[in-house]
């Protein structure tokens, strides 16, 4: 497993330009949130620029990991730590072509099958998902559930090295189970973006690190 991949992934809510958006994220980063995947779908290539340097900018204050996610040019433009995408975008091969072999590489996987060709092709995590339905992403692959993840797991365990990051429509309380099943990693939006508290966001960051049985 590679050591430099977070446990706990924030990946942004539809990013906006505005100050209580950047004044939110410097929150959760100034409590311990240490990877920052940043996703926007909607802005054009000059707005996505704007705010992915402010976003880089609060990053690089609290040494938090910056991710961009899908746009490979800009994410070489924005000097980010690495990239994700997914299984529509470009191929590993092609990212690592156009980044080099220094960048973070993540993939969007969706059965064991992905997550195989994703380690086979070079990738340095995978997320597996969605779990269950979530509204922060659009045309959902098939949700999996704890059946699916379970499944899923009897195989990985054996022969997948990289992370595996469980992703879609997480709280607390799936965590709960999916650690069970020897997933360790996982990617929050919403659920982590509405927190408001210190005391939730060291909660949630000492279970996920927890070795022990949550209480």
């Amino acid at each position: 497993m590679q050591s430099n991949i977070s446990k706990l992934q924030f990946i942004t809510p539809q990013a906006t330009h505005s100050k209580e958006f950047y004044k939110k994220i410097e929150f959760l980063l100034s409590c311990g949130i240490n990877w920052l995947q940043y996703r926007n779908k909607l802005s054009a290539e000059a707005e996505f620029i704007e705010i992915g340097k402010q976003l880089q900018k609060i990053c690089k204050k609290y040494n938090t990991t910056f991710i961009v996610n899908d746009r490979i040019h800009l994410a070489k433009i924005l000097k980010a730590d690495g990239v994700h995408v997914g299984q529509k975008d470009d191929s590993i091969t092609e990212v690592k072509k156009i980044l080099g072999d220094k960048f973070i590489i993540g993939n969007s996987t969706n059965n064991y099958n992905e997550i195989e060709a994703a380690q086979k092709a070079g990738a340095s995590y995978v997320g597996l998902g969605p779990f269950q339905f979530t509204n922060t992403k659009d045309n959902l692959n098939p949700i999996l559930g704890l059946n699916g993840y379970q499944k899923i797991m009897m195989n990985a365990i054996e022969n997948i090295s990289i992370p595996i990051v469980a992703i879609g429509g997480l709280t607390i309380n799936e965590i709960i189970q999916i650690k069970k099943l020897g997933i360790n990693h996982f990617a929050m939006s919403s659920y982590l973006f509405n927190m408001n508290t210190q005391k939730e966001i060291y909660y949630l960051i000492e279970k996920i690190h927890s070795t022990k049985d949550f209480v």
